[in-house]
């Protein structure tokens, strides 16, 4: 009954060996991953917005603003629909220059002493993109600088 056991027991071990060398040899193929990059389209562009060129809106929704459009063929029904779409306004503080999202405020003081505070956003359609600009309190003064630089950009 010994020698029964002992047979036994070397097969067992054998079987348990064969199974780790089938799990290990066979968990360990190296499959073919695809490598390559998936980048999707596409498009920066940026827009110089002078002070002339703001045309004053006053509707129920934004109240008194200035706002400037452009046509872009590039913002399509469907980057519109599925892309995503992001604004940027490029500025100059301390000698650098900087970008910074849209919506975006700014605060300046008037030759009285007054606070005051300019802010700017944007609205995209198919084939119009659409930069606003308010003052705060409804101020109907021009915009505070000579011109504004926005980066926009598309990814579909």
């Amino acid at each position: 009954m010994l020698i029964q056991q002992a047979k036994i027991y070397i097969i067992m071990k054998k079987l348990i060996f064969i199974a780790l060398a089938v799990f290990m040899f066979s968990s360990c193929v190296r499959d073919n991953f695809i490598t390559e990059t998936f980048f999707p389209d596409s498009f920066t562009e940026v827009y110089r917005v002078y002070r002339r060129d703001w045309r004053r809106g006053n509707d129920a929704v934004h109240g008194v603003h200035f706002f400037y459009e452009f046509t872009e063929r590039a913002l399509t029904s469907d980057v519109w629909r599925y892309g995503a779409m992001q604004a940027f306004l490029i500025y100059n503080r301390a000698g650098r220059e900087r970008i910074s999202p849209l919506p975006f405020s700014d605060f300046f003081v008037d030759n009285n002493g007054v606070r005051w505070e300019e802010h700017l956003t944007v609205e995209f359609s198919p084939q119009t993109i659409t930069f606003i600009m308010k003052n705060n309190d409804q101020i109907h003064e021009r915009p505070f600088f000579d011109y504004y630089e926005f980066m926009v950009r598309f990814v579909w």
